[in-house]
């Protein structure tokens, strides 16, 4: 089976993204009663960015940006929307890069 960016997975993988007591199901903003049961236990600086138009999540850019800010127990937590791109970044890697190293280049 291929998914996301036509990536090959086995059929236990496949199956273990439909589960939602998965580690895959971490983030799942359709379902927003389950638990985030790893990323609501990360305390480290944390840099969330997101495609502007990911039709995997379900929700908007914004949507997501504010539950996941109401998840997090990180005191440094930030959210950056690419504009105009879709669930793998695609066409917009640079600018997804440029924000990573903006925000790395922060915390020095």
């Amino acid at each position: 089976v291929k998914l996301w960016s036509n990536s090959p997975v086995s059929a236990k993988t496949f199956w273990h993204y439909t589960k939602h007591d998965s580690n895959t199901w971490i983030f799942n903003f359709m379902q927003p009663n389950f638990e985030f049961k790893h990323f609501n236990k990360i305390t480290q600086p944390m840099l969330v960015v997101v495609p502007e138009n990911d039709f995997a999540r379900g929700v908007s850019a914004e949507v997501e940006i504010k539950f996941l800010k109401e998840k997090t127990v990180s005191k440094n937590f930030t959210a950056k929307i690419v504009a105009n791109t879709v669930h793998n970044f695609g066409g917009k890697e640079v600018e997804l890069v440029q924000q990573i190293i903006s925000w790395l280049a922060s915390k020095n």
